[in-house]
C-alpha cells in the first residue's frame, strides 16, 4: 500500500505575511521546505505528499510547482487562483496542461460572510 500525505505546506517564513501564525503557532514560525520533509516521510514510510498553497498569489502557484518539479515525492500541487477575476478562463489556459497541478483553492475563512455566495466566486468555481 502506498502512503502519500495529502495536505502539505512549504514556505519561507515571513512575519508580514504569514501573520495567521499567531504566538500560539511559534514553533512553526520558520521556513519549511521540502527538504525539512524528505527525511520525515522516508522514516515514516510515506511515499510523497501534496503540497498545498499558504499564499493567494499566482507566484505561490508557480512557487510550488517549481518546489514539485525539483522534488519527486512531491506528487502535486493545489495552487492558488483568484476565482472571482472575470478573466479567470484566460489566467488558468496555462495552467491546463501541467499534470503536477490537481487544483486551485481559495482560503475562505478570513472572508466575510456570504463570501463564498457571491456570483464572481461560484461562476469561478464552475470555470476550472
Amino acid at each position: 500500500m502506498k502512503i502519500i500525505d495529502t495536505h502539505q505546506h512549504f514556505w519561507n517564513y515571513n512575519a508580514k505575511t504569514h501573520d495567521w501564525i499567531n504566538n500560539k503557532m511559534q514553533s512553526i514560525r520558520k521556513n519549511f521546505t521540502p527538504k525539512d520533509l524528505e527525511l520525515l516521510l522516508k522514516e515514516n514510510k510515506v511515499e510523497g505528499c501534496i503540497s498545498v498553497q499558504v499564499d493567494q498569489t499566482y507566484q505561490e502557484t508557480e512557487y510550488l510547482l517549481g518546489l514539485a518539479n525539483d522534488n519527486p515525492f512531491i506528487k502535486g500541487v493545489v495552487g492558488w487562483a483568484d476565482l472571482r477575476d472575470s478573466y479567470l478562463e484566460q489566467a488558468l489556459e496555462k495552467y491546463n496542461n501541467i499534470k503536477l497541478l490537481k487544483g486551485f483553492r481559495h482560503i475562505i475563512q478570513a472572508e466575510p460572510k456570504g463570501f463564498m455566495l457571491q456570483p464572481s466566486f461560484k461562476k469561478g468555481l464552475d470555470t476550472y
